[in-house]
């Protein structure tokens, strides 16, 4: 993870008085590896960053928004972006409706998942994302899988996305969507040997909205409808 969005992640912290040691025991990490999460010098995996937000109280866009800062932060000596996958963030900060594709800030995450911010203008508790998932990658680390706050709405550009929720496992493929409560345990990986896109909506507030249909999902847990 670069080093304004880690930037970012230390000063709630403190702001909020808490330690590394403590803060670490809540996400499930160490207060090493968060302290290098901190500082830049490692990238957290999705399930990590998702706990950290919501431990922290923050949002992606939060994260999104100081990363757009970054190159004026960086020292004379170091490059803003680096060639190949260690490249982690890019694009200045934009205000108004439309957002260019040369302008979209970028968060590449641990195992080569890679974030880009699609608008300037969403309300709070609304995340959109374009989602790059090279050959490979996962959500988590070492197959574990994940929960957190919200409800993700996905739809796949491209490649094929092995999906795992509860005790099923769906691939998706080009034009097919996924729907899902993402507090129920769930894990995304790429099997294949081509990068998967997929444009990403998460909706942060969303299990209170969905109490009403709370019975319904646990009969047909996530929807995943195909493309034609």
């Amino acid at each position: 993870m670069e080093a304004a969005a880690g930037a970012r992640i230390r000063s709630r912290r403190r702001e909020l008085g808490l330690s590394l040691r403590e803060l670490g025991a809540r996400v499930g990490v160490s207060a090493s590896m968060l302290s290098q999460v901190e500082n830049g010098r490692c990238r957290a995996s999705v399930a990590t960053l998702y706990k950290l937000v919501n431990e922290l109280g923050l949002t992606l866009d939060d994260l999104f928004a100081d990363a757009s800062a970054a190159p004026a932060e960086t020292p004379p000596s170091a490059p803003a972006r680096r060639k190949g996958r260690s490249a982690s963030v890019s694009g200045p900060a934009r205000r108004g409706p439309v957002l260019s594709s040369g302008d979209r800030t970028t968060i590449e995450l641990e195992s080569g998942v890679t974030w880009e911010k699609l608008s300037n203008t969403a309300p709070p508790g609304l995340e959109f994302i374009l989602v790059t998932y090279r050959p490979g990658s996962s959500s988590g680390k070492s197959g574990k899988f994940s929960q957190h706050e919200g409800f993700e709405c996905a739809y796949i550009e491209s490649g094929e996305l092995t999906f795992h929720h509860m005790f099923d496992t769906w691939t998706l493929r080009a034009g097919d969507t996924v729907t899902f409560d993402a507090s129920e345990p769930h894990r995304l990986e790429n099997l294949g040997d081509e990068d998967v896109r997929a444009v990403w909506i998460v909706l942060r507030d969303a299990a209170s909205g969905h109490a009403g249909s709370t019975a319904a999902a646990e009969q047909r847990g996530p929807a995943v409808v195909r493309g034609s």
